[in-house]
This record gives structure tokens, C-alpha cells and sequence, in this order.
């Protein structure tokens, strides 16, 4: 997949299911509907991703340094292998999802996002 910087919001959701390997980083995707998704090794880096829609989105291997996904929906996404590096998770809904082995997400980062019994976490911050 190509580089979408620039590019307006719509096209990013008409494409949601054909962004493997895309890159995203710093582009606006506030409040873009983003559900099942397939991102998979996407760079997101400082995208701004917040109170976006990604329920179901695959998000396995992204890099998502220091993008904002402050109040996003997450619920049920697959971030395992994600780079969470600085990341903004307040507000964010992460019911159900799978963090197993995100890579530098903080308990801080965790304790400010939104969890439940069935939110798989990286080992040592359950």
C-alpha cells in the first residue's frame, strides 16, 4: 500500500480494507470510521486517530508512535505486535481488544484507556 499523506479522510475509510502496510503517519483521521480495517504493519506514526471508530480493526504490527488515540474506539481490535511507543490512549476504549505483545505501551498509557475482563494485555501489565 502507498503513502496517504495528504489525502482527505474519506478516501482513507472508502479503503479501510486495503491499508496492510500503509502509510498513515501524521495524517488526520479524527473521528474517521475506521471499523474492521485491515492495518496490519501500517505506519501511524503522530496520526491523529482520536475519537475515531476501529472497532474490529487489524491493527497487528502497526506502528502507532506518538499518535493520538485519545477517546478512539478500539473495542475488539487486534494491536498485538503494535507499537504504542508515546502514544495519547486517554478516553480510548479498548473492551475486548488484544495488546499481547504490544511493544512499548506503558501502564500510565493503560491506566488512562478504557479496559475489560476480556482486554488481552502484554505480559507484565495486566
Amino acid at each position: 500500500m502507498g503513502i496517504f499523506n495528504g489525502l482527505d479522510r474519506s478516501y482513507v475509510e472508502k479503503n479501510r480494507h486495503d491499508l496492510i502496510g500503509a502509510e498513515l503517519s501524521g495524517v488526520n483521521l479524527c473521528g474517521a470510521n475506521l471499523d474492521g480495517a485491515k492495518l496490519q504493519r501500517a505506519k501511524l506514526n503522530g496520526a491523529s486517530l482520536c475519537r475515531a471508530f476501529l472497532t474490529y480493526a487489524n491493527l497487528t504490527n502497526a506502528e502507532l508512535i506518538g499518535a493520538d488515540l485519545s477517546n478512539a474506539n478500539l473495542n475488539h481490535a487486534d494491536l498485538h505486535g503494535a507499537n504504542l511507543k508515546g502514544a495519547d490512549l486517554s478516553g480510548a476504549s479498548f473492551s475486548g481488544a488484544d495488546l499481547t505483545d504490544a511493544l512499548n505501551i506503558s501502564f500510565r498509557q493503560l491506566n488512562l484507556a478504557i479496559t475489560n475482563k476480556e482486554t488481552k494485555f502484554p505480559r507484565g501489565l495486566r
